[in-house]
């Protein structure tokens, strides 16, 4: 479990008060909220890219305590803003296995198999030779989630991760991610801003608004509490089963 404690982040213009979760393992977890509603701010948080009070422990191990290596065996981070650095898709995937190479950076077998799965699992394996430069915008993103999942880390935390993608790529990306979940057994944290995407594929929700923690629970409770109608102004209806929401 990933527990976040009275989390405050403060920036010149900002503050991220009093955040407290205790994520479930092996769930998809969604933060919603608006732009500006301090997404991106937690997910730095929990990368220990920002200063922050409170505390983030996973097992009862204080994330800000642990060596970088550490961990990166614990939680592995897929930034909102990827680079496309100048060598291929494989050699991007295969940094997800830096945490575990010896001093001489050697690949073992377990690492390789680790590679192979990652990029079977998203298709990358399609076009691993071509450079991280000549690839789309929707396979660069599958490519970055291969190297997730070749780290292999206990958390996954992903940030916008679909937010240039079309509907059959989010589906296809999202559809990666929840199976890693279930099958895996793997905790996943991704922030969204398609609250109708979001409910798709979420077990837990979490909506921040102004900086504060406005809703954390079951996608279930989510729907039924009318804290999504509120915070986004949109409206609810069922559509084949699905809870869709438009804007007013």
């Amino acid at each position: 479990m990933l527990e976040i404690t009275d989390l405050t982040v403060r920036r010149k213009s900002f503050t991220l008060e009093n955040i407290t979760a205790n994520i479930k393992p092996h769930s998809l977890t969604v933060i919603l909220g608006k732009n500006g509603s301090g997404k991106s701010t937690l997910i730095s948080a929990i990368d220990q890219s920002v200063n922050y009070e409170g505390t983030i422990k996973y097992l009862n191990k204080d994330l800000k305590t642990l060596t970088e290596r550490e961990r990166a065996t614990i939680v592995s981070i897929m930034p909102q803003h990827l680079k496309s650095p100048p060598f291929s898709v494989n050699d991007l995937v295969s940094f997800g296995r830096n945490p575990y190479l010896d001093f001489a950076g050697r690949l073992n077998k377990l690492d390789v198999e680790r590679i192979n799965y990652a990029l079977e699992t998203t298709g990358a394996v399609n076009y691993k030779n071509k450079l991280v430069t000549q690839v789309s915008g929707g396979e660069k993103q599958l490519a970055y989630l291969a190297m997730a999942l070749c780290q292999d880390a206990r958390i996954m935390v992903l940030d916008e991760p679909t937010a240039f993608l079309d509907v059959d790529k989010e589906n296809e990306f999202l559809n990666v991610l929840k199976n890693e979940v279930k099958t895996h057994k793997k905790t996943a944290i991704i922030t969204m801003h398609n609250v109708t995407q979001a409910l798709r594929y979420a077990d837990s929700v979490m909506i921040l608004n102004n900086g504060k923690l406005e809703f954390f629970g079951s996608k279930e409770n989510a729907v039924s509490s009318g804290v999504i109608e509120r915070i986004f102004n949109v409206t609810h209806s069922m559509v084949n089963g699905i809870n869709v929401y438009l804007a007013k």
